[in-house]
């Protein structure tokens, strides 16, 4: 589960208004501690033009599925997800298909179908629960990232990282820190909290 962290910091400080000049975003992700999945077989997120094996860790097998992000979002409601396979129109014998996974150890050839693990799945999808909080870094930094793109790649960086609970990324147009990316094992005092008008 994903902690919104300006609601939870302000509902246990709420006369904590600290504004700050930064773009930056922290994500808590409860959970994910050491016990990170490494994704799919080799340790990738997403791969293309292979499935799933297909055992008793099928969860559900959709239709009418004609994309993947549709696909993604029936993995999110699914507690027990771990993986999916995709199947667009052009691929055989499935269709326009979902598969939801429990668990995918094993990978086999398929015709033009994607197969992602669900705990890598792009932030677009499973949407952002993150906020323009940063703290002070310290011990608490596990890996500096420098010239990370965007905030749906240092979250995954975190996903992957042993011990990641926290990250903070600025954005590249950041003055002092352009696209940098850390990743923290806890959020340390004093936080600067910078509330948007929406």
């Amino acid at each position: 589960k994903l902690i919104l962290l300006d609601s939870l910091l302000q509902e246990q400080n709420p006369d904590m208004h600290i504004p700050s000049p930064f773009l930056a975003a922290a994500l808590l992700v409860a959970g994910f501690s050491t016990a990170v999945s490494a994704g799919l077989p080799g340790g990738v997120c997403s791969i293309e033009g292979q499935s799933c094996e297909m055992h008793d860790n099928v969860i559900l097998i959709m239709s009418g599925i004609d994309s993947l992000a549709q696909c993604r979002l029936l993995c999110e409601d699914e507690a027990t997800c771990t993986a999916i396979t995709h199947y667009p129109v052009d691929s055989f014998p499935f269709s326009e298909t979902c598969i939801l996974f429990s668990s995918c150890d094993t990978l086999n050839t398929c015709q033009t179908c994607t197969t992602e693990a669900g705990d890598c799945m792009p932030l677009e999808v499973v949407g952002l629960c993150s906020s323009q909080v940063e703290g002070q870094l310290g011990e608490n930094l596990l890996q500096f990232l420098p010239d990370t793109e965007n905030e749906t790649d240092c979250r995954a960086a975190c996903l992957m990282e042993p011990g990641c609970v926290f990250y903070t990324h600025h954005l590249l147009s950041d003055p002092v820190y352009p696209g940098a990316c850390f990743l923290l094992s806890s959020l340390m005092e004093p936080i600067l909290i910078q509330y948007s008008s929406f």
